[in-house]
């Protein structure tokens, strides 16, 4: 978990851990509700790296990968039975 929080820091993460530090300011100092659960999202997805701010962006982890036209079956032949 600590190697998940402290590498990979890209621009995204960046970004999300600014915004939700941004907004759970505004919260508090506005003393909104909705922006401490934005916040609290944010902060979640940027630090743990998971989400939408993780290294795939917002694919599932089991999502099948692409198959590309040089690995598609070639003719298939069928044999028809009576």
């Amino acid at each position: 978990m600590k190697d998940r929080i402290f590498t990979n820091w890209h621009l995204r993460r960046w970004i999300g851990l600014i915004l939700g530090l941004v907004l759970i300011a505004q919260g508090i100092f506005y003393q909104e509700a909705v922006a401490g659960i934005l916040a609290m999202l944010f902060l979640v997805q940027a630090i743990g790296n998971v989400g939408c701010f993780g290294a795939q962006g917002c694919v599932p982890a089991n999502y099948p990968p692409q198959v590309s036209n040089a690995e598609a079956p070639e003719d298939v032949s069928f044999t028809e039975i009576k």
